[in-house]
C-alpha cells in the first residue's frame, strides 16, 4: 500500500462536490452556455414572428426590449438557480436523513489501483477506470468513477500540503487525466 487515508466527509464537502460538478465544471459551464444560447434564440425568434407579420415599429421596439430584458433576467439567473437548487437538495438529504455519500471511509492506494472501504461498501478501482480527475482549489481532489460519481477526498484529510502536493502527483500520474 502506497498511501492510506481516513477520510471524514461533512455536509459541506458534498455541498462543494456538487457546487463543483452541477456549475463549476467544464461540462456544467458547457450546458449552461447552450441553455443561454437557446433561451436568447428562442426569444428572438418570437420576435422575429412580430417583425415578419408586419407589425409596428412601436410594437416592435417594445417587444424586443421587452423580450431581451426577460432573456437577459433568466440567463443571468440561471448560475444562482442552478446553486440554489443544489443547496436544497443537500437540505433535504439532510432533513429525510438519506445520505448519498458516506461521511467516513478509508481509501488505500496501491501500485495498480485504490480501495475505499465505508460502513457499508468495499470498492475496488483500477486506476484505468478512472474517467476524470480534479482538484478543487482549496477543498477536495475529486476521482471520478464515471461522469456522475466521484470519490472524495477533502484537503482536511492530508497531514499538510507537501503530502496532498505528493499524493495529487502520484494519482495524476497513475490515471493520466487531469482538470483544472
Amino acid at each position: 500500500m502506497l498511501y492510506q487515508f481516513h477520510t471524514v466527509m461533512t455536509e459541506k464537502d458534498y455541498y462543494d462536490f456538487n457546487k463543483y460538478h452541477h456549475v463549476d465544471s467544464p461540462v456544467a459551464k458547457k450546458h449552461r452556455l447552450k441553455w443561454q444560447l437557446y433561451i436568447a434564440g428562442l426569444f428572438l425568434l418570437m420576435f422575429l414572428r412580430y417583425a415578419l407579420a408586419g407589425e409596428e415599429v412601436y410594437l416592435l421596439i417594445w417587444l424586443f426590449v421587452c423580450y431581451a430584458v426577460f432573456a437577459l433576467i433568466l440567463i443571468l439567473l440561471m448560475k444562482p438557480l442552478t446553486l440554489l437548487l443544489v443547496k436544497r437538495m443537500v437540505r433535504r438529504m439532510k432533513k429525510k436523513e438519506e445520505l448519498f455519500y458516506s461521511p467516513t471511509a478509508t481509501m488505500e492506494f496501491y501500485e495498480d489501483y485504490f480501495v475505499e472501504t465505508n460502513e457499508k461498501f468495499k470498492t475496488e478501482i483500477k486506476y484505468d477506470a478512472v474517467v476524470n480527475l480534479v482538484v478543487n482549489p482549496g477543498r477536495a481532489i475529486y476521482i471520478y468513477q464515471n461522469p456522475a460519481m466521484a470519490y472524495t477526498i477533502p484537503f482536511n484529510t492530508f497531514e499538510n500540503d507537501a503530502v496532498r502536493q505528493e499524493f495529487i502527483a502520484f494519482i495524476t500520474q497513475k490515471t493520466e487525466k487531469s482538470s483544472k
